[in-house]
């Protein structure tokens, strides 16, 4: 999936309709899920910096924030392709010239 404006639904993305072989269907859904995992701890710790970081500067650190709107269309993403929504693969896989 390409589209990761803040706007996009499910309705918006690409079917399944590939003929993907069911092996390699299941292959990129372990990898995606052991991303997944990574991606979740990797919410943790930017959650835990931002709590730190508000109250010592007042105000959320931006840099924090844009990443983890990037995570969050990610995991949006991730999680379309695995429940079948969508047939576009996320990164790594995902063309990013688009």
């Amino acid at each position: 999936m390409t589209d990761t404006t803040d706007d996009f639904t499910i309705e918006d993305a690409e079917p399944v309709t590939d003929q993907e072989p069911i092996w390699k269907r299941i292959l990129y859904a372990v990898v995606l899920l052991i991303l997944f995992a990574i991606a979740e701890t990797v919410l943790w710790v930017l959650t835990a910096l931002q709590i730190i970081w508000v109250p010592l500067t007042g105000g959320p650190n931006k840099a924090i924030a844009d990443f983890g709107k990037t995570l969050a269309d990610w995991t949006r993403n991730a999680v379309a392709y695995l429940t079948g929504a969508a047939a576009d693969k996320p990164f790594p896989w995902a063309d990013t010239n688009s």
